[in-house]
Protein backbone atom coordinates (compact mmCIF):
# COMPACT_ATOMS: atom_id res chain seq x y z
CA UNK A 1 0.00 0.00 0.00
CA UNK A 2 1.32 3.84 -0.24
CA UNK A 3 1.02 5.86 2.30
CA UNK A 4 -0.05 8.73 0.51
CA UNK A 5 -3.78 8.32 0.89
CA UNK A 6 -4.15 12.15 2.57
CA UNK A 7 -2.47 13.22 -0.90
CA UNK A 8 -4.64 14.77 -3.51
CA UNK A 9 -5.30 12.98 -6.51
CA UNK A 10 -5.59 15.21 -9.83
CA UNK A 11 -7.21 12.91 -12.83
CA UNK A 12 -6.86 15.30 -16.15
CA UNK A 13 -8.96 13.42 -18.48
CA UNK A 14 -9.26 13.06 -22.27
CA UNK A 15 -12.98 12.12 -23.46
CA UNK A 16 -12.14 11.26 -26.97
CA UNK A 17 -14.96 10.10 -28.50
CA UNK A 18 -18.34 11.34 -28.51
CA UNK A 19 -22.07 9.60 -27.33
CA UNK A 20 -24.09 6.90 -29.59
CA UNK A 21 -27.47 5.71 -29.22
CA UNK A 22 -27.27 1.89 -27.23
CA UNK A 23 -30.49 0.10 -26.27
CA UNK A 24 -30.48 -3.57 -25.23
CA UNK A 25 -31.57 -4.42 -28.40
CA UNK A 26 -28.51 -3.15 -29.68
CA UNK A 27 -24.92 -4.30 -29.01
CA UNK A 28 -21.29 -3.04 -29.88
CA UNK A 29 -18.66 -4.62 -31.13
CA UNK A 30 -15.38 -3.63 -32.48
CA UNK A 31 -15.21 -3.14 -36.43
CA UNK A 32 -12.14 -3.78 -36.91
CA UNK A 33 -9.66 -6.93 -36.43
CA UNK A 34 -7.78 -8.46 -39.14
CA UNK A 35 -6.45 -7.31 -42.27
CA UNK A 36 -7.33 -9.00 -45.53
CA UNK A 37 -6.27 -6.82 -48.09
CA UNK A 38 -4.90 -3.42 -48.57
CA UNK A 39 -1.92 -1.07 -48.39
CA UNK A 40 -0.68 -0.06 -44.77
CA UNK A 41 0.09 3.37 -43.97
CA UNK A 42 1.24 5.60 -41.34
CA UNK A 43 -0.68 8.59 -39.90
CA UNK A 44 -0.92 10.75 -36.63
CA UNK A 45 -4.09 9.73 -34.69
CA UNK A 46 -6.18 12.21 -32.54
CA UNK A 47 -7.96 9.68 -31.14
CA UNK A 48 -5.72 6.54 -30.07
CA UNK A 49 -1.83 6.83 -29.61
CA UNK A 50 -0.93 4.62 -32.04
CA UNK A 51 -0.60 5.39 -36.05
CA UNK A 52 -0.90 2.38 -38.50
CA UNK A 53 -3.74 2.27 -40.91
CA UNK A 54 -5.09 0.79 -44.50
CA UNK A 55 -5.71 3.44 -47.08
CA UNK A 56 -7.52 3.14 -50.47
CA UNK A 57 -6.86 5.85 -52.66
CA UNK A 58 -9.07 6.98 -56.14
CA UNK A 59 -6.05 5.83 -57.70
CA UNK A 60 -6.34 2.06 -59.63
CA UNK A 61 -3.24 0.36 -58.09
CA UNK A 62 -4.54 1.68 -54.57
CA UNK A 63 -8.35 1.19 -54.66
CA UNK A 64 -9.38 -1.13 -52.49
CA UNK A 65 -9.42 -2.52 -49.09
CA UNK A 66 -10.83 -5.35 -47.05
CA UNK A 67 -10.96 -5.95 -43.25
CA UNK A 68 -12.53 -8.70 -40.83
CA UNK A 69 -14.06 -7.32 -37.42
CA UNK A 70 -14.73 -8.88 -34.84
CA UNK A 71 -17.68 -11.71 -34.42
CA UNK A 72 -20.72 -11.05 -33.05
CA UNK A 73 -21.41 -13.47 -29.63
CA UNK A 74 -23.55 -16.42 -29.65
CA UNK A 75 -25.64 -14.96 -26.68
CA UNK A 76 -26.97 -12.07 -28.34
CA UNK A 77 -30.77 -11.86 -28.70
CA UNK A 78 -31.38 -8.37 -30.07
CA UNK A 79 -32.39 -6.98 -33.09
CA UNK A 80 -29.01 -4.51 -34.49
CA UNK A 81 -25.31 -5.17 -34.35
CA UNK A 82 -22.76 -2.05 -34.78
CA UNK A 83 -19.48 -2.47 -35.72
CA UNK A 84 -17.10 0.83 -34.63
CA UNK A 85 -13.94 1.70 -35.95
CA UNK A 86 -11.70 4.59 -36.57
CA UNK A 87 -11.82 6.26 -39.43
CA UNK A 88 -10.09 9.20 -41.22
CA UNK A 89 -10.91 10.64 -44.36
CA UNK A 90 -9.64 13.66 -47.12
CA UNK A 91 -11.60 16.80 -47.28
CA UNK A 92 -11.59 17.63 -50.91
CA UNK A 93 -12.99 19.70 -53.48
CA UNK A 94 -12.48 16.36 -55.75
CA UNK A 95 -15.24 14.09 -55.14
CA UNK A 96 -14.47 10.69 -54.67
CA UNK A 97 -16.81 7.54 -54.74
CA UNK A 98 -16.23 4.89 -52.53
CA UNK A 99 -18.78 1.66 -52.61
CA UNK A 100 -19.31 -0.52 -49.23
CA UNK A 101 -19.19 -4.30 -49.06
CA UNK A 102 -20.66 -6.57 -46.33
CA UNK A 103 -19.08 -10.11 -47.34
CA UNK A 104 -18.59 -9.72 -50.78
CA UNK A 105 -22.41 -7.50 -51.65
CA UNK A 106 -22.16 -3.40 -52.08
CA UNK A 107 -24.90 -2.10 -49.28
CA UNK A 108 -24.15 1.24 -49.74
CA UNK A 109 -22.25 4.12 -51.51
CA UNK A 110 -20.59 7.58 -49.95
CA UNK A 111 -18.60 10.40 -51.21
CA UNK A 112 -15.61 12.20 -49.46
CA UNK A 113 -17.03 15.37 -47.63
CA UNK A 114 -15.88 18.71 -50.13
CA UNK A 115 -15.60 21.26 -47.63
CA UNK A 116 -14.41 21.46 -44.01
CA UNK A 117 -16.20 19.96 -41.23
CA UNK A 118 -16.70 18.35 -38.27
CA UNK A 119 -20.27 17.08 -38.04
CA UNK A 120 -21.92 13.62 -38.16
CA UNK A 121 -23.56 12.37 -40.69
CA UNK A 122 -25.56 8.97 -42.04
CA UNK A 123 -25.68 6.90 -45.29
CA UNK A 124 -28.51 4.92 -45.55
CA UNK A 125 -27.74 1.82 -47.70
CA UNK A 126 -29.77 -1.54 -48.96
CA UNK A 127 -31.23 -4.00 -46.89
CA UNK A 128 -31.69 -1.39 -43.73
CA UNK A 129 -27.72 -1.27 -43.48
CA UNK A 130 -26.36 2.54 -42.79
CA UNK A 131 -23.15 3.80 -42.05
CA UNK A 132 -22.53 7.07 -39.63
CA UNK A 133 -19.55 8.71 -39.66
CA UNK A 134 -19.65 11.30 -36.55
CA UNK A 135 -16.30 13.44 -36.81
CA UNK A 136 -14.59 14.45 -34.16
CA UNK A 137 -11.21 16.17 -34.62
CA UNK A 138 -9.51 18.27 -38.19
CA UNK A 139 -5.57 17.13 -38.28
CA UNK A 140 -3.13 19.84 -38.79
CA UNK A 141 -4.26 18.88 -43.11
CA UNK A 142 -7.50 19.55 -42.29
CA UNK A 143 -8.35 16.26 -42.93
CA UNK A 144 -11.12 14.27 -40.77
CA UNK A 145 -11.04 11.79 -37.81
CA UNK A 146 -13.58 10.01 -35.78
CA UNK A 147 -15.56 6.98 -35.14
CA UNK A 148 -17.53 5.06 -38.03
CA UNK A 149 -20.37 2.90 -36.83
CA UNK A 150 -21.88 0.47 -39.54
CA UNK A 151 -25.61 -0.66 -37.89
CA UNK A 152 -27.03 -3.66 -39.25
CA UNK A 153 -30.00 -6.06 -39.03
CA UNK A 154 -28.61 -9.04 -36.48
CA UNK A 155 -29.71 -11.36 -39.16
CA UNK A 156 -27.49 -10.19 -41.95
CA UNK A 157 -24.79 -11.47 -39.26
CA UNK A 158 -23.65 -15.23 -38.54
CA UNK A 159 -22.95 -15.79 -34.66
CA UNK A 160 -19.48 -16.33 -33.84
CA UNK A 161 -18.22 -15.12 -37.26
CA UNK A 162 -16.76 -12.05 -38.49
CA UNK A 163 -18.06 -9.99 -41.38
CA UNK A 164 -15.64 -9.23 -44.29
CA UNK A 165 -15.82 -5.44 -44.77
CA UNK A 166 -15.06 -3.84 -47.98
CA UNK A 167 -14.28 -0.14 -49.31
CA UNK A 168 -13.64 0.07 -53.13
CA UNK A 169 -13.30 3.41 -54.27
CA UNK A 170 -13.45 4.16 -58.49
CA UNK A 171 -10.17 5.16 -59.45
CA UNK A 172 -9.95 8.66 -61.68
CA UNK A 173 -6.54 9.40 -61.18
CA UNK A 174 -6.30 11.35 -57.71
CA UNK A 175 -4.90 11.03 -54.50
CA UNK A 176 -8.01 11.41 -52.96
CA UNK A 177 -7.92 8.83 -49.85
CA UNK A 178 -9.96 6.93 -47.01
CA UNK A 179 -8.26 5.22 -44.31
CA UNK A 180 -9.63 2.58 -41.59
CA UNK A 181 -7.71 2.90 -38.26
CA UNK A 182 -6.47 -1.15 -37.71
CA UNK A 183 -7.36 -0.47 -33.43
CA UNK A 184 -9.14 -3.74 -31.92
CA UNK A 185 -12.07 -2.63 -29.80
CA UNK A 186 -11.72 -5.43 -27.13
CA UNK A 187 -12.54 -3.24 -23.73
CA UNK A 188 -9.36 -3.53 -22.41
CA UNK A 189 -7.47 -1.81 -19.62
CA UNK A 190 -4.15 -0.17 -20.56
CA UNK A 191 -2.07 1.55 -17.91
CA UNK A 192 0.94 3.58 -18.83
CA UNK A 193 3.04 4.73 -15.99
CA UNK A 194 5.11 8.52 -17.58
CA UNK A 195 8.63 8.74 -16.67
CA UNK A 196 8.59 12.50 -16.18
CA UNK A 197 8.52 14.83 -12.56
CA UNK A 198 5.81 17.08 -13.22
CA UNK A 199 5.65 20.36 -10.41
CA UNK A 200 2.10 21.60 -9.31
CA UNK A 201 2.88 24.76 -6.97
CA UNK A 202 5.31 23.44 -4.49
CA UNK A 203 4.45 19.82 -5.07
CA UNK A 204 6.23 17.37 -7.24
CA UNK A 205 4.43 14.71 -8.91
CA UNK A 206 3.82 11.65 -10.91
CA UNK A 207 1.17 10.73 -14.04
CA UNK A 208 -0.64 7.37 -15.08
CA UNK A 209 -2.29 7.63 -18.29
CA UNK A 210 -5.23 4.99 -18.14
CA UNK A 211 -6.77 3.77 -21.49
CA UNK A 212 -10.05 2.21 -22.37
CA UNK A 213 -11.73 1.13 -25.11
CA UNK A 214 -15.57 1.28 -23.91
CA UNK A 215 -18.81 -0.39 -26.08
CA UNK A 216 -20.93 0.04 -23.53
CA UNK A 217 -23.96 2.44 -22.44
CA UNK A 218 -22.62 6.04 -21.93
CA UNK A 219 -22.47 7.65 -18.40
CA UNK A 220 -20.06 7.37 -15.69
CA UNK A 221 -16.77 5.84 -14.61
CA UNK A 222 -15.31 6.15 -10.57
CA UNK A 223 -11.88 5.34 -10.89
CA UNK A 224 -10.53 4.23 -7.45
CA UNK A 225 -6.91 3.75 -6.53
CA UNK A 226 -5.02 2.90 -3.13
CA UNK A 227 -3.02 5.92 -3.67
CA UNK A 228 -5.64 8.75 -4.54
CA UNK A 229 -9.70 9.82 -3.39
CA UNK A 230 -12.18 8.60 -5.51
CA UNK A 231 -12.74 10.31 -8.71
CA UNK A 232 -15.80 9.97 -11.16
CA UNK A 233 -16.02 11.70 -14.39
CA UNK A 234 -18.06 10.72 -17.96
CA UNK A 235 -17.16 8.02 -20.22
CA UNK A 236 -18.27 7.53 -23.81
CA UNK A 237 -18.79 4.76 -26.43
CA UNK A 238 -15.22 4.41 -27.91
CA UNK A 239 -11.42 5.19 -26.61
CA UNK A 240 -11.80 6.89 -23.32
CA UNK A 241 -7.99 8.25 -22.19
CA UNK A 242 -7.95 9.31 -18.46
CA UNK A 243 -4.38 11.15 -16.83
CA UNK A 244 -3.98 10.92 -12.87
CA UNK A 245 -1.45 12.69 -11.40
CA UNK A 246 -0.44 11.82 -7.83
CA UNK A 247 2.64 12.56 -5.34
CA UNK A 248 6.20 11.54 -6.07
CA UNK A 249 7.89 8.33 -4.69
CA UNK A 250 11.38 7.75 -3.89
CA UNK A 251 11.12 3.93 -3.96
CA UNK A 252 9.05 1.13 -6.28
CA UNK A 253 5.55 1.12 -5.08
CA UNK A 254 2.94 -1.68 -5.94
CA UNK A 255 -0.69 0.22 -6.41
CA UNK A 256 -4.22 -1.40 -7.72
CA UNK A 257 -6.79 0.83 -10.11
CA UNK A 258 -10.39 0.27 -10.29
CA UNK A 259 -13.15 1.36 -12.55
CA UNK A 260 -16.40 1.08 -12.17
CA UNK A 261 -18.35 1.52 -15.05
CA UNK A 262 -22.03 1.59 -15.58
CA UNK A 263 -24.26 -1.69 -15.65
CA UNK A 264 -22.33 -2.35 -12.31
CA UNK A 265 -19.51 -3.70 -14.84
CA UNK A 266 -16.20 -3.19 -12.46
CA UNK A 267 -11.95 -3.27 -14.05
CA UNK A 268 -9.35 -3.90 -12.02
CA UNK A 269 -5.21 -4.01 -12.60
CA UNK A 270 -2.75 -4.18 -10.71
CA UNK A 271 0.71 -1.48 -11.53
CA UNK A 272 4.07 -0.68 -10.54
CA UNK A 273 5.28 2.51 -9.87
CA UNK A 274 8.85 3.20 -10.09
CA UNK A 275 10.16 6.46 -9.08
CA UNK A 276 10.67 9.05 -11.61
CA UNK A 277 14.00 9.05 -12.94
CA UNK A 278 13.96 11.82 -15.82
CA UNK A 279 16.27 14.92 -15.29
CA UNK A 280 13.84 17.23 -16.66
CA UNK A 281 10.85 18.72 -14.50
CA UNK A 282 7.93 19.63 -16.36
CA UNK A 283 5.06 22.03 -15.15
CA UNK A 284 1.66 20.68 -14.26
CA UNK A 285 -1.21 23.01 -14.17
CA UNK A 286 -2.04 24.32 -10.46
CA UNK A 287 -4.08 21.46 -8.37
CA UNK A 288 -5.56 23.08 -5.64
CA UNK A 289 -5.99 27.41 -5.06
CA UNK A 290 -3.08 28.75 -3.33
CA UNK A 291 -3.72 30.37 -0.50
CA UNK A 292 -3.84 34.34 -0.87
CA UNK A 293 -0.66 36.45 0.12
CA UNK A 294 -1.05 39.88 1.37
CA UNK A 295 -0.57 42.51 -0.66
CA UNK A 296 2.52 43.77 1.22
CA UNK A 297 4.02 40.66 0.90
CA UNK A 298 3.46 40.07 -2.84
CA UNK A 299 3.65 41.95 -5.86
CA UNK A 300 3.10 41.86 -9.71
CA UNK A 301 5.84 42.95 -11.39
CA UNK A 302 3.94 42.77 -14.27
CA UNK A 303 1.24 41.46 -16.06
CA UNK A 304 -0.69 41.10 -19.51
CA UNK A 305 -3.99 40.59 -19.56
CA UNK A 306 -6.89 40.18 -17.02
CA UNK A 307 -7.53 36.96 -14.86
CA UNK A 308 -11.67 37.04 -15.91
CA UNK A 309 -11.48 33.97 -17.72
CA UNK A 310 -12.78 36.40 -20.87
CA UNK A 311 -9.43 37.60 -22.62
CA UNK A 312 -10.84 40.33 -24.40
CA UNK A 313 -8.27 42.63 -23.30
CA UNK A 314 -5.84 40.83 -25.70
CA UNK A 315 -5.54 41.26 -29.79
CA UNK A 316 -7.70 39.08 -32.19
CA UNK A 317 -10.24 37.63 -29.54
CA UNK A 318 -11.33 33.81 -29.98
CA UNK A 319 -13.86 34.19 -33.11
CA UNK A 320 -11.05 35.67 -35.30
CA UNK A 321 -8.67 32.54 -34.06
CA UNK A 322 -8.07 32.27 -37.54
CA UNK A 323 -6.37 35.39 -38.23
CA UNK A 324 -3.19 34.77 -36.60
CA UNK A 325 -1.25 34.42 -39.08
CA UNK A 326 -2.93 37.53 -40.99
CA UNK A 327 -2.19 39.76 -37.74
CA UNK A 328 1.91 38.53 -38.25
CA UNK A 329 1.89 36.51 -34.93
CA UNK A 330 3.98 33.54 -34.23
CA UNK A 331 7.22 34.88 -35.55
CA UNK A 332 10.25 34.36 -33.94
CA UNK A 333 11.54 37.72 -34.34
CA UNK A 334 8.39 39.56 -33.12
CA UNK A 335 7.93 40.73 -28.98
CA UNK A 336 5.76 42.07 -26.62
CA UNK A 337 7.57 44.92 -24.75
CA UNK A 338 6.44 45.29 -21.41
CA UNK A 339 6.01 49.09 -20.71
CA UNK A 340 5.53 49.61 -24.43
CA UNK A 341 3.62 47.18 -26.30
CA UNK A 342 -0.38 47.44 -25.70
CA UNK A 343 -1.94 43.96 -25.25
CA UNK A 344 -4.89 44.86 -27.28
CA UNK A 345 -3.08 45.07 -30.35
CA UNK A 346 -0.01 42.81 -29.62
CA UNK A 347 -0.50 39.93 -27.91
CA UNK A 348 -2.72 37.29 -28.92
CA UNK A 349 -5.24 35.79 -26.81
CA UNK A 350 -4.67 32.51 -28.38
CA UNK A 351 -1.72 30.23 -30.26
CA UNK A 352 -2.25 28.08 -32.58
CA UNK A 353 -0.22 24.29 -32.14
CA UNK A 354 1.58 22.30 -34.70
CA UNK A 355 -1.56 20.35 -34.88
CA UNK A 356 -3.71 23.10 -36.16
CA UNK A 357 -3.45 24.24 -40.11
CA UNK A 358 -4.93 27.69 -38.92
CA UNK A 359 -1.62 28.10 -37.47
CA UNK A 360 0.42 27.55 -40.60
CA UNK A 361 0.87 23.50 -40.71
CA UNK A 362 0.48 21.70 -44.31
CA UNK A 363 1.57 19.55 -46.49
CA UNK A 364 3.55 21.78 -48.27
CA UNK A 365 4.78 24.02 -45.56
CA UNK A 366 5.32 21.44 -43.22
CA UNK A 367 4.61 21.47 -39.31
CA UNK A 368 5.08 25.00 -37.88
CA UNK A 369 5.69 26.52 -34.47
CA UNK A 370 4.88 29.68 -33.48
CA UNK A 371 7.09 31.49 -31.40
CA UNK A 372 5.91 35.10 -28.55
CA UNK A 373 8.30 36.66 -26.86
CA UNK A 374 7.88 38.96 -23.55
CA UNK A 375 10.73 41.63 -23.16
CA UNK A 376 11.37 43.15 -19.89
CA UNK A 377 13.75 45.66 -18.10
CA UNK A 378 14.92 46.26 -14.39
CA UNK A 379 16.59 48.48 -13.12
CA UNK A 380 17.79 46.01 -9.85
CA UNK A 381 18.09 42.99 -9.37
CA UNK A 382 15.50 40.91 -8.00
CA UNK A 383 16.73 38.97 -4.51
CA UNK A 384 14.17 36.83 -3.64
CA UNK A 385 12.70 33.59 -5.84
CA UNK A 386 9.53 34.79 -8.48
CA UNK A 387 6.85 33.30 -10.12
CA UNK A 388 5.96 33.29 -13.59
CA UNK A 389 2.12 32.60 -13.87
CA UNK A 390 0.77 31.28 -17.23
CA UNK A 391 -2.71 31.52 -16.78
CA UNK A 392 -4.83 29.55 -19.51
CA UNK A 393 -8.32 30.20 -20.17
CA UNK A 394 -8.54 26.88 -22.31
CA UNK A 395 -6.88 24.31 -24.57
CA UNK A 396 -7.20 21.95 -27.52
CA UNK A 397 -9.64 19.08 -25.92
CA UNK A 398 -8.64 16.55 -28.20
CA UNK A 399 -4.89 17.24 -28.51
CA UNK A 400 -3.74 19.58 -25.42
CA UNK A 401 -0.31 21.07 -25.62
CA UNK A 402 2.74 20.45 -24.71
CA UNK A 403 4.25 24.08 -24.31
CA UNK A 404 7.74 25.41 -23.62
CA UNK A 405 8.59 28.95 -21.85
CA UNK A 406 12.28 30.18 -21.98
CA UNK A 407 13.09 32.56 -19.18
CA UNK A 408 16.63 34.02 -20.23
CA UNK A 409 17.90 30.85 -21.51
CA UNK A 410 16.45 28.27 -18.70
CA UNK A 411 13.23 25.95 -20.38
CA UNK A 412 10.37 24.89 -18.64
CA UNK A 413 8.04 22.92 -20.40
CA UNK A 414 4.11 22.85 -19.20
CA UNK A 415 2.26 19.61 -19.61
CA UNK A 416 -1.34 20.75 -20.20
CA UNK A 417 -4.73 18.68 -19.11
CA UNK A 418 -7.37 18.48 -21.78
CA UNK A 419 -9.57 21.50 -22.43
CA UNK A 420 -13.17 21.74 -22.32
CA UNK A 421 -15.57 20.38 -25.17
CA UNK A 422 -17.41 23.44 -25.07
CA UNK A 423 -17.33 25.89 -28.37
CA UNK A 424 -14.89 28.01 -27.12
CA UNK A 425 -13.36 29.04 -30.18
CA UNK A 426 -16.75 30.27 -30.76
CA UNK A 427 -16.78 32.30 -27.79
CA UNK A 428 -19.37 30.36 -25.57
CA UNK A 429 -16.46 30.38 -21.97
CA UNK A 430 -19.19 29.36 -19.84
CA UNK A 431 -17.52 25.88 -19.37
CA UNK A 432 -14.22 26.74 -19.96
CA UNK A 433 -11.34 25.24 -18.71
CA UNK A 434 -8.89 27.11 -16.92
CA UNK A 435 -5.52 25.87 -16.31
CA UNK A 436 -2.84 27.55 -14.15
CA UNK A 437 1.08 27.02 -14.26
CA UNK A 438 3.29 28.56 -11.73
CA UNK A 439 6.89 28.63 -12.73
CA UNK A 440 9.62 28.77 -9.88
CA UNK A 441 11.85 31.78 -10.81
CA UNK A 442 14.86 31.88 -9.10
CA UNK A 443 16.44 35.25 -7.96
CA UNK A 444 19.75 34.53 -10.30
CA UNK A 445 17.78 34.01 -13.42
CA UNK A 446 16.29 37.20 -13.61
CA UNK A 447 18.93 40.11 -14.04
CA UNK A 448 19.27 43.70 -14.03
CA UNK A 449 19.18 45.29 -17.50
CA UNK A 450 17.04 42.93 -20.04
CA UNK A 451 15.57 40.03 -20.00
CA UNK A 452 13.28 37.51 -22.27
CA UNK A 453 10.56 35.44 -21.83
CA UNK A 454 9.89 32.99 -24.93
CA UNK A 455 6.98 30.73 -25.38
CA UNK A 456 6.53 28.41 -28.05
CA UNK A 457 3.48 25.44 -28.57
CA UNK A 458 6.06 22.08 -29.24
CA UNK A 459 3.39 19.34 -29.74
CA UNK A 460 -0.45 18.97 -29.92
CA UNK A 461 -3.05 22.20 -30.54
CA UNK A 462 -4.02 25.35 -29.68
CA UNK A 463 -3.95 26.89 -26.19
CA UNK A 464 -5.83 30.67 -25.48
CA UNK A 465 -4.73 32.92 -22.24
CA UNK A 466 -6.48 34.32 -19.49
CA UNK A 467 -3.17 35.99 -18.18
CA UNK A 468 0.45 35.79 -17.92
CA UNK A 469 2.06 37.77 -15.20
CA UNK A 470 5.57 37.65 -13.14
CA UNK A 471 4.91 37.72 -9.42
CA UNK A 472 7.62 38.46 -6.75
CA UNK A 473 8.09 38.90 -2.76
CA UNK A 474 11.22 41.25 -3.36
CA UNK A 475 11.53 45.11 -4.48
CA UNK A 476 12.02 45.49 -8.00
CA UNK A 477 12.37 48.78 -10.64
CA UNK A 478 10.77 48.01 -13.83
CA UNK A 479 12.08 49.97 -16.49
CA UNK A 480 10.31 52.17 -18.87
CA UNK A 481 10.79 51.82 -22.33
CA UNK A 482 11.02 55.23 -24.30
CA UNK A 483 13.27 55.44 -27.87
CA UNK A 484 15.19 51.96 -27.58
CA UNK A 485 15.59 49.05 -25.71
CA UNK A 486 17.91 47.56 -24.43
CA UNK A 487 18.06 43.64 -24.87
CA UNK A 488 21.22 42.42 -23.93
CA UNK A 489 25.04 43.73 -23.42
CA UNK A 490 28.22 40.90 -23.67
CA UNK A 491 31.28 40.15 -25.11
CA UNK A 492 31.88 38.31 -27.83
CA UNK A 493 33.16 34.59 -27.89
CA UNK A 494 35.66 35.32 -30.36
CA UNK A 495 38.30 37.90 -31.37
CA UNK A 496 38.71 39.66 -34.92
CA UNK A 497 42.59 39.96 -36.43
CA UNK A 498 43.51 43.12 -37.17
CA UNK A 499 47.06 45.42 -36.30
CA UNK A 500 46.16 43.87 -32.84
CA UNK A 501 43.35 41.32 -32.35
CA UNK A 502 40.31 42.70 -30.59
CA UNK A 503 37.30 41.33 -28.81
CA UNK A 504 34.11 42.67 -30.02
CA UNK A 505 31.15 43.93 -27.26
CA UNK A 506 27.58 42.71 -28.82
CA UNK A 507 24.92 45.47 -28.22
CA UNK A 508 21.65 43.77 -28.89
CA UNK A 509 18.75 46.74 -28.71
CA UNK A 510 15.28 47.62 -30.18
CA UNK A 511 14.89 50.60 -31.88
CA UNK A 512 11.12 52.08 -30.86
CA UNK A 513 10.60 55.72 -31.59
CA UNK A 514 12.42 58.93 -32.61
CA UNK A 515 16.11 59.14 -33.48
CA UNK A 516 18.04 57.63 -30.31
CA UNK A 517 21.39 57.80 -29.56
CA UNK A 518 23.75 54.85 -28.73
CA UNK A 519 26.84 55.61 -26.34
CA UNK A 520 29.46 52.80 -25.11
CA UNK A 521 31.56 53.66 -22.36
CA UNK A 522 34.12 51.09 -20.87
CA UNK A 523 36.23 51.86 -17.52
CA UNK A 524 34.58 55.54 -17.24
CA UNK A 525 35.90 56.09 -21.39
CA UNK A 526 33.98 56.43 -24.12
CA UNK A 527 34.33 53.62 -26.67
CA UNK A 528 31.25 54.33 -28.90
CA UNK A 529 28.32 56.61 -30.22
CA UNK A 530 26.30 56.64 -32.59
Amino acid sequence: MINIWKKVLLIMFTILIGRYGFSSDQINISGYRKTLKGRDFQYENYLVDKEKYLIVRAQKEINVMEWQTASLPSDFRGGRVNFLWIFAMDINDTKATYHFYIDGVKYLTFYNPEKVQTQTWTVEGEKNVSLTFKGKKLDRYNDLQGLASLSVPAEIVKKNKPLNLKIEVEPRSSSVWFMTFKHDFSEKLEIIPQNIMLKSGDENLQSLVINYDYLGNPGEVTIKSNFGANVTEDIRLGPNSYELLFPSINSPQQGQITLYLPENKKVERDVSLEPAYSSEVWIAPRMKKREKLSKEKTKIVWKIGKANNIASEMALGLKNYEKFLAKDFGWEDGYYLIGHSIAKEDWPCIVPGPQNSWGGSSPVAGVRTQYLNILFGLNNKIKKESRLVIDLLDVDPFSPPLIKVTVNGEAFKLKAGNGSKEKILQGKLKNAKEQVFEIPISDSLLKKGGNHIQIRGLKGGWFAFDQIRLETESQFDLIKPEKAFIRQIKPATYELEREQNFQPLLVDLEHLSGKPSIKVKLDGKNIFSE
